[in-house]
């Protein structure tokens, strides 16, 4: 299978999975602090992982409440951002025929593969994930 299909098929996958998590959490949970804990190394190890809290995260920044998407989870807000953009991005691809989104992702592989950008994204998810165990624990 080409590279690209295989990435835009996963990528499709990936939009379509967080789009409708996104959905059926907003439209059908009517208090997402409800305590309820989907993540299994929360479970498991009683701390919060990096990305703990991205659901209510995203949840409040389309309530349009940014200080508290910021306080859940940091990175979650970023996600709630980038989401929508990865599926127009998608969309825009696939009628175009190019593969810009492609492109672009083999491009930032390229870039992280670079040490001192990998060792700041790595400092960056650590602070992020510091900050979700202290806000959340």
């Amino acid at each position: 299978m080409n590279p690209s299909r295989k990435f835009y098929i996963i990528a499709s996958l990936i939009a379509a999975s967080g789009l409708i998590w996104i959905a059926w959490h907003f439209f059908f949970f009517s208090n997402p602090v409800s305590g309820i804990h989907f993540c299994i190394f929360r479970n498991m190890w009683s701390i919060p992982c990096p990305s703990c809290g991205s659901t209510r995260s995203i949840l409040s920044l389309l309530e349009g409440n940014v200080i508290s998407a910021l306080s859940y989870n940091p990175m979650g807000m970023i996600a709630g951002l980038t989401l929508p953009l990865l599926s127009a991005w998608l969309i825009i691809d696939f009628i175009s025929g190019k593969c810009s989104l492609f492109h672009s992702w083999k491009m930032a592989e390229r870039l992280l593969r670079k040490k001192s950008v990998a060792m700041t994204f790595i400092i960056l998810v650590l602070s992020n994930w510091i900050w979700v165990i202290i806000n959340q624990s």
